[in-house]
Parts: structure tokens; C-alpha cells; sequence
């Protein structure tokens, strides 16, 4: 299987890029299970220049496109059999193009130990969020209505503008729940990374993808909600709860599950076809 990337940037998968450690595995496993007659490009946010494919480009072209958060560029679609996509899942035509879920933020690094977590009773901090404040104004003012003991609440002023990768996975270890509201899109980052570290999650209401299938998040739709929806979680621990939300990170969001869901999808239609 060839792997073909965006021109403008050969280095997506190397560089300092969000997407590295779930996309760049997912892709190391796909390239182990199609043989030569498949090629996946690998797209960039909303890239509005033509694609590069060679003259001899396998018959079956996959494009992955990463990162087009805020509107939905279908540039170059056309010229693939098969698009699997961040963001926008309502946009997906599930014969086409297909949604697929961000995963957890890597920041460039490949080999982020996503090991064993502590069991939730073990964990100081009842409640975690770290981010922008920017586009979650109306969570921040519901949140700021709600009074839970041992919180890790920490706005910040932009994009990336809060810890490094360790000192944040270390803060999502020691806490029991992580909320997840939405930025400029509901889908982001930290629903993979709370799940990976074996967190409670509370989230705003998803559209309804493969991956929400079976979630163990707590989906709300209102924040002003939030301390109710607090307390249950909280009164529902288990000793086992950490193990469940690794295990749904595991079947659902990690690397290996997206590239089992790229590769059904692919080896599916294609059967069709030849059938």
C-alpha cells in the first residue's frame, strides 16, 4: 500500500501535528493489511489546491482528511473512491465520504505511553478541564454555577495555550471526570484522551457516529445541567469504571479500531463491486 502525502506538508505524520500518534499507527496497520492496489493520501485542514496523485497511482485511492474543522472543503473528492474525514459527520454520505473521530492529540509525539490508569476511587480530583474559553462561553458561565470539591477547573487563553502533554496526561490520571464540551466543533480531542486514561466523561449531545455506538460518556445537552449530571457519575463508580472507559477507548477511538474501521469499510464496498 502506498502512503502519499499532502505536498505542502511531507512531514504531517513527523512534525509537531496533533494527529501523529493515532493517525500515524492507524496507518502503520493499514499498511500491513491492504496490499498494492490501494493508495491513501493523507490531507491537511482545507488544502484549496489540487492534489498531487502519480501517474501510476494504485486503481483503489483513499483519502484521509484531517484537521478541516471549520467548513467542509470537498476538494479533490471526486478524484478518490473513498474519503474518511474529521469533523462535519452530518456532511458524510456514508457512500462516499466517511466520518471518522479525531483520536488523542499527540502534539508530535509517536510513542505517548497510553499504559495502565489508577482506578478511579484512587484519584484526588473529581472533576478536570483544561482549555480555551473562547467558543464555550455559555459552559464556562453554567460552570461557574456549580460548587464540586477537589475540581480542576484551568481557562486559557488560546489554542494549545495550556501544559505539555505530560504534566496534562498526569492531571487527566489523577481525575475521576473529564468534561468535554465542544469548540468550534462538538468532536474534539479530549473525548479519545479522557477515555484513554480511563476518565468519566461528560459531554455535549454528539451527532451520532460508528464510534458514539455503545460510549460510556454522560451526553447532555444543556450545560446549566452539568452539576446534576456531576453527582450521578460520580454515585456511580465502580471499581471497575476505569477499566470500561479504557476498554471503549480500545474498541472505538484507538488506532488499531480506526484502522479496522477504515479497512471494513474499504474491503466491504470493494467486494461489492467485484460482486
Amino acid at each position: 500500500m502506498q502512503i502519499l502525502y499532502d505536498n505542502r506538508r511531507p512531514t504531517v505524520f513527523t512534525g509537531a501535528y496533533s494527529e501523529v500518534y493515532t493517525y500515524g499507527k492507524a496507518l502503520e496497520i493499514l499498511k500491513g493489511r491492504l496490499n498494492d492496489r490501494y493508495a491513501i493520501y493523507v490531507k491537511h485542514l482545507d488544502s484549496a489546491y489540487q492534489v498531487h496523485l502519480p501517474d501510476d497511482a494504485p486503481q483503489t485511492r483513499i483519502m484521509i482528511h484531517i484537521s478541516n474543522e471549520v467548513f467542509y472543503d470537498d476538494t479533490d473528492y471526486e478524484r478518490f473512491d473513498f474519503v474518511f474525514r474529521f469533523y462535519l459527520p452530518e456532511r458524510c454520505d456514508g457512500q462516499k465520504v466517511f466520518p471518522i473521530p479525531p483520536g488523542v492529540s499527540s502534539h508530535g509525539k509517536v510513542d505517548y505511553d497510553y499504559g495502565p490508569n489508577l482506578p478511579l476511587h484512587q484519584r484526588p480530583n473529581n472533576l478536570f478541564f483544561k482549555g480555551q474559553i473562547h467558543h464555550r462561553e455559555a459552559f464556562a458561565a453554567a460552570l461557574k454555577q456549580v460548587s464540586i470539591p477537589n475540581s480542576l477547573i484551568e481557562f486559557t487563553d488560546g489554542f494549545r495555550g495550556g501544559d505539555d502533554l505530560a504534566t496534562y496526561h498526569h492531571k487527566l490520571d489523577q481525575s475521576k471526570i473529564v468534561l468535554v464540551p465542544g469548540g468550534l466543533s462538538p468532536e474534539t480531542f479530549r473525548y479519545a484522551e479522557a477515555f484513554a486514561r480511563g476518565c468519566c466523561v461528560i459531554t455535549d449531545e454528539p451527532p451520532g457516529q460508528w464510534w458514539h455506538e455503545g460510549s460510556p460518556a454522560r451526553f447532555i445537552q444543556d450545560w446549566n445541567q452539568v452539576g446534576e449530571v456531576i453527582q450521578e457519575t460520580l454515585a456511580s463508580m465502580s471499581e471497575t469504571t476505569h477499566l470500561d472507559n479504557r476498554r471503549y477507548y480500545q474498541q472505538k477511538l484507538s488506532p488499531k479500531a480506526i484502522a479496522d474501521y477504515i479497512e471494513g469499510v474499504v474491503r466491504k464496498a470493494c467486494s461489492s463491486k467485484v460482486a
